[in-house]
């Protein structure tokens, strides 16, 4: 990679140093050609396009990795703060009974927000399909096929709410982040004519 380097910083002085270089040179273009190509190639699932990254995708999986590690370590040691808050006062078992609450809820909560994130969306222009990827209660990967016709946006948006697809799962896409407008506009409805 330093090769590279040097190579992009001689021709960006033209400096011209022999016949070598040029060769050099070509094939430093050439790589650089190759890996835009598989990058492009991996962009792609099967025919379907990337048109939307989610950027908050990996915080939030680390998020959900950490609250749910720490909600199974606080389930499992469940025995031993109840054995110790039988023994004692009253203030010790309301602490210890809002701490277990706390353990099992902060996961649900948590995914109740974070399953309408999108971390993905993908485009199939020859069937017209859109692919909208999200996270699972245990931080699986979660697709759901649809077309631009099941799409309904709410007259009054829920929390985190972009659109509706089937009229009941709600999800999120942050349009500025969108890589391709046209297929968004497809998505929406707003390549439509008014009625």
């Amino acid at each position: 990679m330093n090769e590279f380097k040097y190579c992009v910083l001689l021709s960006k002085k033209r400096i011209h140093i022999s016949p070598f270089f040029n060769c050099f040179r070509n094939k430093c273009t050439a790589s650089v050609l190759q890996t835009n190509d598989e990058k492009q190639t991996h962009s792609k699932i099967g025919e379907k396009r990337l048109i939307y990254s989610g950027q908050l995708a990996k915080n939030l999986k680390a998020v959900k990795y950490f609250s749910l590690s720490t909600s199974f370590i606080g389930v499992c040691l469940q025995p031993l703060f109840l054995n110790k808050a039988l023994n004692s006062g009253a203030v010790v078992c309301g602490v210890v009974a809002f701490t277990s609450f706390s353990f099992i809820c902060s996961p649900l909560l948590l995914n109740l927000i974070s399953k309408r994130y999108v971390t993905e969306l993908y485009f199939d222009e020859n069937e017209k399909t859109f692919t909208a990827c999200t996270l699972s209660f245990f931080n699986r990967k979660v697709s759901v096929d649809f077309k631009a016709s099941d799409v309904n946006i709410p007259t009054v948006p829920g929390l985190f709410t972009t659109f509706l697809v089937f009229n009941k799962l709600p999800l999120f896409v942050d349009q500025e982040l969108v890589t391709d407008l046209e297929a968004y506009k497809h998505l929406l409805g707003f390549d439509k004519p008014l009625e």
